[in-house]
């Protein structure tokens, strides 16, 4: 039979068909059915391929240097771009870095099209992650869970989940070593609460995550900063939009976290009893009270655009000309008024206020701290802190904000020492 090789054969002479049984040989040790060395492109995507499994790039690059520890073809001496008409594996170039920034691109989109649930693991994850969205928790929470599971599932994507470790669980969240201690708190969360859940159902036969432990808090990571009331004046009156001097009123007088600003309605809001009902961490639905500096303004505004009740707040923008040239100006436009901004796109929007406000250093939910704070000190009441800030446990409360307490009693008692520089005896 004439076959592509053999009519390539003839036509390239009998000094290069000699050479063909050996190459065929070649590719078929390496995957190639049609007994061809891989092209570079097809080799580069496999050594990639490998990565996003688990694998190393300095695994593939000893894997390589084994095969042609010379940098030459074992077949006649010749360049490894010669071999057989096509070229070899070794003419393409070995770049680790080129290798880890394909496998980061194949993380990144097996987590985005949730094929890394095709893994023992990810199957695993999957169901986990779907039973919280049935349960109601937020998705902000399922979100962050999924970026730590996935992860974990793509780089064990070759083990039985049940063969997993306590040491395979640490030597994962070492790529964390050096991020910020919450970030550390949520990925050690996560595999705690994903193993438990596993272990109870009865789907691994241990819990390797029981032992894991949160990491060690420093101070600096603890510590929220509370800024003067100067400072939360000058973020809000430097806002050009109306909506947005609006939702950063209500984020402070609210004490709103980051996700339950994206979430707040039309709906959610009772003018005649002036209640917002907060939709708050895992699920749960809570009221707060709307000040009377807020409440009016908010009303009007919503009124002004004749806005419906399963409209959002804040919603993507994008600009938009008017005019024509040279004469056309450029203004902000709300996409759709029914898709609130995503947990990124919230957070860049308060980026955008503080950059408007010349206070690059200020971070969003320190604006809650700043909030439970002045609250506090106005009232020294624990309890109603507690409420204000929506703490489900009160020792999150007393250990935030009693040292509030202690400073003011202490400075009470100091104004009423006597100077002993000033009096006599």
């Amino acid at each position: 039979m004439n076959t592509p090789d053999a009519a390539y054969n003839r036509e390239e002479g009998n000094d290069r068909e000699g050479t063909q049984p050996q190459a065929r040989a070649d590719g078929q040790e390496h995957g190639d059915q049609r007994g061809r060395v891989q092209p570079p492109l097809a080799r580069g995507q496999e050594q990639a391929d490998e990565v996003a499994r688990g694998g190393s790039a300095a695994s593939w690059l000893e894997r390589l240097e084994r095969e042609q520890p010379d940098g030459h073809d074992e077949h006649d001496g010749e360049p490894d771009d010669a071999v057989g008409g096509c070229v070899s594996a070794v003419a393409f170039p070995l770049d680790p870095e080129a290798i880890l920034a394909e496998a980061a691109r194949l993380r990144e989109t097996a987590v985005k099209d949730k094929t890394y649930r095709q893994t023992p693991l990810g199957r695993l994850v999957g169901r986990f992650l779907d039973g919280l969205a049935f349960d109601n928790y937020a998705a902000a929470t399922i979100d962050i869970r999924e970026g730590y599971l996935a992860n974990l599932a793509l780089e064990t994507a070759h083990r039985d989940p049940a063969s997993l470790t306590t040491e395979d669980l640490r030597d994962f969240l070492t790529r964390w070593k050096d991020a910020a201690a919450n970030t550390r708190r949520q990925a050690v969360s996560s595999l705690r609460v994903f193993f438990e859940w596993a272990y109870e159902n009865d789907h691994l036969p241990t819990n390797p995550a029981r032992k894991l432990k949160s990491p060690r808090t420093k101070d600096e990571d603890s510590v929220r900063r509370a800024y003067a009331r100067a400072v939360v004046r000058q973020l809000v009156s430097s806002q050009e939009q109306r909506r947005d001097r609006i939702a950063l009123t209500l984020l402070y007088w609210c004490a709103l976290r980051r996700a339950e600003l994206r979430q707040v309605q039309v709906r959610d809001i009772d003018f005649a009893n002036r209640i917002l009902t907060v939709h708050g961490k895992g699920g749960t639905v809570l009221e707060q009270n709307l000040p009377e500096p807020i409440a009016g303004e908010l009303e009007l505004y919503l009124r002004e655009i004749d806005a419906k009740p399963d409209w959002f707040l804040l919603s993507p923008q994008r600009q938009q000309r008017r005019g024509s040239y040279p004469l056309y100006t450029y203004e902000l436009v709300t996409t759709d008024p029914r898709q609130p901004y995503t947990i990124d796109g919230i957070s860049r929007w308060f980026q955008n206020c503080r950059k408007r406000a010349g206070l690059d250093d200020i971070v969003m939910h320190e604006l809650r701290h700043t909030a439970g704070t002045h609250f506090h000190l106005e009232g020294h009441d624990l309890v109603a802190t507690q409420h204000f800030m929506r703490h489900a446990n009160p020792a999150t409360t007393a250990r935030t904000y009693v040292h509030l307490d202690r400073v003011r009693a202490v400075s009470e008692v100091q104004r009423r020492m006597v100077d002993p520089l000033t009096e006599t005896d």
